[in-house]
């Protein structure tokens, strides 16, 4: 923004006074909230304003810019008072001016510590909070100072603040009367005809498909390659189904591809005659398959708009009901139905199985005993993790496992977590491990077309088995690390980093110096379950991206 600024600045200032001024002396305060359903506020010498966001803002990116939402509670405190701040020039600062700590650079760790506490007490946002401290770690970094916000305390506090938000989801489930009425109230409350066989098709859809909207409605003017294409879609008149496949999905974030069949009902909401209808009224355009009449694809914000209208025609409250509604009604009404809770969770469930040596097998142990249980918490975002941990286990042995738990599976996994390599440091000669990863990854690949793997990073041991060479050894471990990341990667697998199991940190290890203890094996499961969040649901390839 400033760059382009200064390309065109003319040199005018408007800013006489030679000195800054403090926002205290002043009197003028502002702040935004990074939720959707709050505003920002100014405060300006005994006067104040407050400016809720717009709703239609809901569905846009604005909220992930926190600095165009700091900066409208200054434009509103200008509009309203600017004949006060004439030739002002005022100097904002923040928190430790406000607590009289000295603004020494690089800040003490105590006093990020305080600020991050000062921010969830605010009832700030995860993200935002995230942001705020970006901020210190980029002014530490560009002034060449030891970046504190590094530390693992101040990683912790954040993460803490972020399970710490998790807020009841009080959307309701759209049922299949409910269903039914939407669809007769669209042609009373759509433009046109087409307009209706549209939205009837995207509701009838949405709701048999268990789909979400980001995989059949444009979230933005880019992202339409992920989104339901017309190609995408059969209409298989013969065995009277309809056949989709997703690119791209939540759960397949390198496209991979899913395919799900529909069958027809014969009810109003039947999905195979909405798209029989719909597909003869679509004009004749390529891409993607919702498009209005002019050939403009539809958008999240439209599908929510006409949502909204429809169950205003029946004085429904629509805040209970979003996009996501349809996906949970059609679970609920498949349980209400007789299926069972496997098969729903098949539908819409990430299974991981997590194989490796006893590092892993230690970890299980230590994890059933936590409050969040083996899964690690991480129920409540569809995921469930089964534990595969063998004592000793090597590279080359990992094929032979795999083939073995496939057969007592229940079903195929959405990820494989490998945590294995340690065991074959010293014994076996660097490219050969290279070959090994290869082969073993072409194995996974054919075996799991679907399935995406995750590398998780060997730790540093400060005992080996077949070498006092900590040094050497400790080099091939970060080299086969390196090797075994960049493979996986480009075969769309993720890596999962560990940088605070650290050698020289003894009390996070056993007496063997090799396997970790309580406290280490605790840091190494929250390091799994953060990084299986951000992978997962966040779409990050690498975590932590340090």
């Amino acid at each position: 923004m400033w760059l382009q600024f200064l390309a065109y600045f003319n040199g005018s200032v408007y800013f006489p006074e030679k000195d800054w001024t403090s926002s205290n002396v002043v009197e003028l305060f502002t702040d935004s909230a990074g939720s959707v359903n709050m505003g920002c506020g100014a405060y300006f010498a005994g006067r104040w304003a407050f400016f809720p966001w717009p709703q239609q803002w809901e569905n846009l990116d604005l909220f992930r810019d926190i600095t165009f939402l700091e900066l409208l509670p200054i434009v509103l405190a200008i509009i309203l008072w600017g004949d006060k701040l004439a030739n002002k020039k005022i100097f904002f600062r923040v928190f430790r001016e406000q607590q009289c700590l000295p603004t020494c650079w690089p800040p003490p760790l105590v006093h990020v510590i305080q600020f991050i506490a000062a921010l969830s007490l605010r009832g700030l946002a995860h993200s935002t909070s995230r942001l705020y401290v970006a901020a210190i770690s980029y002014e530490c970094k560009i002034n060449n100072l030891p970046d504190v916000t590094n530390n693992f305390i101040i990683t912790k506090l954040l993460e803490g603040m972020k399970r710490l938000k998790h807020r009841p989801d009080t959307r309701l489930p759209i049922t299949l009367d409910l269903l039914s009425q939407l669809i007769n109230s669209l042609p009373h409350v759509c433009t046109n005809l087409y307009e209706a066989k549209l939205f009837s098709c995207a509701f009838s859809l949405a709701f048999f498909g268990f789909i979400r909207i980001g995989e059949f409605a444009q979230t933005n003017r880019q992202a339409t390659n992920n989104v339901l294409q017309l190609d995408d879609v059969i209409l298989d008149e013969i065995h009277e189904k309809v056949i989709l496949r997703f690119r791209h999905s939540k759960t397949d974030q390198y496209g991979k591809g899913v395919t799900v069949e529909i069958p027809k009902t014969g009810k109003i909401y039947c999905p195979f005659m909405s798209l029989k209808h719909y597909l003869g009224a679509r004009p004749s355009v390529p891409g993607i398959l919702f498009c209005h009449f002019g050939g403009d694809p539809l958008t999240r914000y439209q599908f929510s708009s006409v949502l909204r209208k429809t169950l205003s025609f029946f004085n429904i409250e629509f805040k209970y009901y979003k996009s996501h509604s349809f996906r949970i009604g059609a679970a609920t009404t498949a349980s209400a139905a007789g299926m069972s809770d496997h098969d729903i969770q098949i539908a819409d469930h990430v299974i991981i199985w997590c194989v490796g040596s006893s590092i892993i097998k230690r970890a299980f142990m230590v994890a059933r005993q936590r409050p969040g249980g083996s899964n690690l918490t991480l129920d409540g975002n569809g995921i469930s993790l089964w534990w595969q941990g063998y004592s000793g286990l090597k590279l080359t042995d990992i094929q032979k496992k795999i083939r073995l738990i496939s057969i007592y599976a229940d079903n195929t996994p959405t990820y494989i977590l490998l945590h294995c390599g340690g065991n074959d440091i010293g014994c076996t000669p660097l490219k050969q491990l290279f070959a090994v990863v290869k082969t073993l990854l072409n194995f996974l690949q054919q075996t799991f077309p679907y399935t995406r793997i995750i590398w998780s990073q060997i730790l540093p041991r400060a005992s080996w088995r077949y070498s006092n060479d900590c040094v050497a050894m400790d080099k091939a471990r970060i080299r086969l690390n390196s090797y075994a990341a960049k493979s996986v990667l480009n075969s769309g697998g993720a890596y999962l980093k560990h940088p605070d199991i650290k050698l020289y940190a003894i009390q996070l290890y056993s007496p063997d110096l090799v396997h970790l203890s309580d406290i280490g094996n605790n840091i190494f499961l929250n390091s799994i379950q953060s990084g299986l969040q951000e992978i997962i649901n966040g779409n990050v390839p690498v975590y932590p991206n340090l």
